[in-house]
């Protein structure tokens, strides 16, 4: 026998948007997408209307495609299809959270949202770091763009890694290239359990991310520790990650002209699954 709540359209229709709207999660949190082995640098002309173009020779343009990546964040959301009410407190919802409403479906309930330049960072392994390194200089010669003027687009300025890594000399001094990676302004240390890319129906969050940070200093050619709020659950793993940063980091990085800033912050990954209902 199946029952119904009656009497819900009978509430008032503030009360029903406070009902249909506590059925959402807060917010969709920065999210890691994944380096795979794949080939994600792609080369064009630069257009134009592009900032860098030289007109008569023309200047070719390197791309990190963020979209093939193949990370997108899925999300199934039965709310949408409830009615009209639901469905407007459901749009709105995904629309603060950066997916495009523009073109859905009036009967289709999994909703999509690409990487998030803003927000959203790229995890490197420990097992593909070298193969991450070597892309776009393996790139660059495939496609004859050594001694070329390239105009580059990272379109990636936060990246992730595992502890192991971060506190590894000899790894940590194979930052990227930052004439590259000239985006670069965060790189999460992630304390503990690791993502696991191969669990498909789940998206990987980032949490803890405001507890604290490491600044570097120009000035003073040091990190400055900034707390936030929240409790540290692992202090230890801070100040690792802080020694390791102050010894191991290359100085060519932190000084470079491309380099305005820098965060090292230590988070947790915490995994989420995409059926909201």
């Amino acid at each position: 026998m199946t029952t119904s709540f009656t009497i819900f359209q009978a509430l008032p229709p503030e009360l029903r948007n406070k009902i249909w709207r506590a059925a959402l999660p807060d917010d969709v949190g920065p999210t890691l997408f994944f380096f795979k082995n794949k080939r994600y640098w792609c080369a064009r002309r630069l257009k134009r209307s592009e900032p860098g173009y030289i007109p008569r020779t023309g200047v070719m343009a390197m791309d990190f495609r963020t979209d093939l990546l193949g990370d997108d964040i899925r999300l199934y959301m039965p709310l949408v299809l409830v009615n009209r009410e639901a469905r407007s407190i459901a749009i709105d919802w995904l629309e603060q959270q950066g997916f495009d409403t523009k073109n859905l479906d009036p009967h289709h309930h999994m909703m999509t949202r690409t990487f998030n330049y803003d927000s959203d960072a790229l995890y490197i392994s420990d097992g593909t770091w070298s193969d991450f390194l070597e892309e776009p200089r393996l790139f660059r010669r495939r496609r004859g763009l050594y001694n070329r003027h390239v105009k580059v687009h990272p379109n990636v300025s936060r990246f992730a890694v595992s502890e192991s890594f971060f506190t590894q000399r000899d790894l940590l001094e194979r930052l990227p290239d930052v004439e590259t990676w000239m985006d670069l302004r965060v790189v999460f240390v992630v304390v503990g359990a690791q993502p696991d890319v191969r669990q498909r129906t789940v998206r990987w969050e980032l949490e803890d991310v405001d507890k604290g940070v490491f600044i570097w200093d120009r000035e003073r050619q040091d990190f400055n520790f900034r707390r936030g709020t929240g409790t540290l659950v692992d202090a230890d793993a801070y100040r690792r990650i802080g020694d390791a940063a102050r010894a191991h980091l290359p100085k060519g990085l932190l000084q470079h002209h491309n380099m305005k800033t820098l965060e090292i912050r230590p988070v947790s990954v915490g995994r989420k699954h995409n059926y909201i209902l």
